[in-house]
């Protein structure tokens, strides 16, 4: 098989004015005559949309690790390395109802199967060379959007259209493509269930309501993190293709879908002008209880953390408990004052916007207001200890592992890092 092609390298061709009409000139022809044989030689239909199933987190890598399969370099005898990738097609650009040659491969993104058995299933998958070579090629990564054309008896990539996880639902994750539905990958919304015992605090008889939505989103975002190409151990993922596009799609525009705010916030990820997403993240977490707890019963608008609107709701319950027993609220209590669940959160004073060092539960009554806060929303329990996701955390999506002691309640040993918990209550009486 020859896949040689007389292409300019694109470097070549920086701006179709720039002067060098020579190269674009050959550019052009060549692209002309390639089409017109293709035209002549074949009655099928030819190009069709593509995911991606190899790649890195950047170009020279290889091998990677998890989910993602290496980057492979070969030679057809023509001296150009061209990158080799796996390929599962999404829909054909020019006829879709017809059905796609891969549709009879079992799909790799299937729910609930093993990562093994991810990467026997992407192994079966047809091959696909870039057309020019590898180290003048567009990046790309896993997940990517691509245009794959048949010639004779071989698969070329013809068009790369960004590194945004393409449209398909991975293991609970979130597809990301061209019709981007940020709810699409989402677990279905759950009943929250009461958690006895009761706990007092000054006063006030509580119930734990875990708010069960936030643990299951905070799972499925950090296994969507995972789907895109991150690891526990990536390092200033956020400043990746692959990770810039995740916050951009899944987190900015996910929390505020068609408002461009993925275009508007993304290009600035780890630089001085970031918009510092952990709060996103959160608030993408707590979103099926927006429209059910207002600011009075201890919920954000959507911007920044709602610790001071928990503080606050906290207040008005112990000035008049009578009047809202029985009545649901987001309220924050000491690390030592309350049981924490899946669904709720720990919360301390951050460390990029904290110049005065403010590290009190007091502070929350508005006196600290402009300086920095974390949240990390408590996923899923497994014996004495939780698994916690928050976002931002080393610029990546966090999980983290803190241990329990009697009753739920944090160890004592974090209490100097976390000094409190958000969580949904029901007040339950006085005394």
């Amino acid at each position: 098989m020859s896949i040689k092609l007389n292409r300019v390298p694109p470097q070549a061709l920086n701006d179709m004015f720039s002067g060098n009409s020579k190269a674009y000139y050959e550019y052009t022809m060549n692209t002309l005559e390639e089409d017109i044989e293709e035209s002549s030689l074949s009655t099928k239909k030819n190009v069709f949309k593509a995911i991606c199933l190899s790649g890195g987190t950047t170009p020279s890598q290889t091998k990677a690790a998890g989910f993602m399969n290496g980057l492979d370099l070969v030679d057809f005898g023509d001296g150009v390395k061209r990158y080799a990738i796996k390929f599962r097609i999404v829909d054909f650009m020019y006829d879709s109802s017809n059905p796609a040659i891969t549709d009879i491969l079992p799909s790799p993104f299937a729910p609930g199967i093993s990562e093994a058995e991810k990467q026997r299933r992407i192994s079966l998958h047809p091959t696909a060379y870039t057309e020019i070579a590898g180290k003048n090629e567009q990046f790309f990564t896993f997940g990517t959007t691509i245009d794959v054309k048949v010639m004779g008896d071989a698969f070329l990539v013809k068009s790369i259209f960004g590194n945004a996880f393409s449209g398909q639902s991975v293991a609970g994750g979130m597809g990301q493509g061209i019709n981007f539905n940020p709810e699409a990958g989402m677990p279905p919304v759950a009943q929250d269930i009461i958690k006895p015992p009761e706990f007092s605090v000054n006063g006030v008889r509580y119930v734990s309501v875990p708010a069960l939505n936030a643990a299951n989103r905070a799972s499925a975002l950090y296994k969507s993190a995972l789907a895109a190409g991150m690891t526990d151990s990536s390092k200033a993922w956020e400043t990746t293709p692959a990770g810039r596009a995740w916050v951009s799609r899944v987190i900015y525009d996910g929390l505020f879908p068609g408002k461009g705010k993925g275009a508007k916030y993304g290009p600035l990820l780890g630089t001085t002008s970031e918009s510092f997403w952990s709060s996103w993240f959160h608030n993408m977490c707590h979103k099926p209880y927006k429209k059910a707890f207002g600011k009075k019963k201890g919920v954000y608008t959507y911007y920044g953390y709602p610790s001071t609107q928990a503080f606050q709701a906290r207040q008005r319950i112990e000035a008049n408990t009578a009047s809202f027993i029985g009545q649901e609220f987001f309220c924050i209590f000491r690390s030592r004052e309350a049981p924490i669940f899946p669904g709720d959160s720990l919360f301390n004073w951050g460390g990029h916007k904290n110049p005065h060092g403010v590290s009190s539960y007091e502070a929350m009554d508005g006196s600290a207001s402009g300086t920095g806060s974390h949240m990390t929303v408590f996923a899923r329990q497994d014996g004495n200890y939780g698994y916690f996701h928050g976002g931002n955390e080393s610029q990546k999506v966090g999980n983290r592992k803190f241990s329990l002691k009697a009753g739920n309640y944090l160890d004592s040993k974090h209490h100097g890092k976390f000094i409190a918990v958000y969580k949904k209550v029901k007040v339950v009486g006085i005394g």
